[in-house]
């Protein structure tokens, strides 16, 4: 399975540029990641790398799910660091976020 964004407004923006975001592939964890452990990290970067990869030839991340019944968690983290400049003041950026498997 792999990861990528659809419905992209404003994906180069400062904003977009600015923001940090982390992706993680894991297990357990509640609603506010309590007990989460990593696997791997996807992604980890400007949220406008990520925006970048708008189908499933340019996805990340590679989770190939075992025989039988398994799961796996994706952890979602960002932050705009306080380095971020007055140009990220007014700006949107917005994505949906697509979970793609194909069968090998």
């Amino acid at each position: 399975m792999k990861l990528y964004a659809a419905s992209v407004s404003e994906g180069q923006s400062a904003l977009a540029q600015a923001m940090h975001m982390t992706v993680e592939t894991g297990q357990g964890g509640d609603a506010s990641c309590v007990g989460f452990t990593t696997d791997q990290t996807v992604a980890d970067g400007p949220l406008s790398d990520l925006l970048s990869t708008v189908s499933y030839a340019t996805a990340v991340g590679a989770w190939d799910a075992p025989a039988g019944s398994t799961t796996t968690t994706y952890k979602f983290s960002w932050d705009l660091p306080a380095t971020a400049d007055n140009s990220t003041q007014d700006t949107t950026v917005s994505a949906d976020f697509v979970f793609e498997a194909q069968s090998v």
